[in-house]
């Protein structure tokens, strides 16, 4: 339950940031989910890389809702860096005359 509760708030979130910048909505909803499954899978390797090299690789066995929750914070931790990169890279401003004024002062 928890997780359909995150996957639709961090849906929320991208929606709104894609449609404040007038980019698509829904595709960016979808994508903003997927990085955070993106990151809940690199966290259980990471996590599994860990125990296969400590001396408890039986930690692998216990029980999977705690191994769940310890992946959450790094699918938190990649769906933040995405929305950090995307809303830096939207707010840019951008100047698309420059290239007239440059040309205009050579001229002169």
């Amino acid at each position: 339950m928890i997780e359909i509760l995150l996957l639709y708030s961090i849906g929320k979130y991208f929606f709104n940031l894609a449609r404040a910048h007038k980019k698509g909505e829904w595709l960016f909803a979808i994508l903003g989910c997927v990085s955070y499954c993106l990151g809940l899978f690199i966290g259980g390797m990471v996590i599994a890389g860990l125990a296969m090299l400590s001396d408890r690789p039986d930690f692998l066995n216990s029980n999977q809702l705690f191994l769940g929750v310890l992946c959450i914070p790094f699918g938190l931790l990649f769906c933040w860096i995405f929305y950090i990169l995307l809303k830096r890279n939207w707010s840019k401003v951008k100047f698309k005359g420059e290239m007239d004024v440059i040309d205009d002062v050579l001229m002169d």
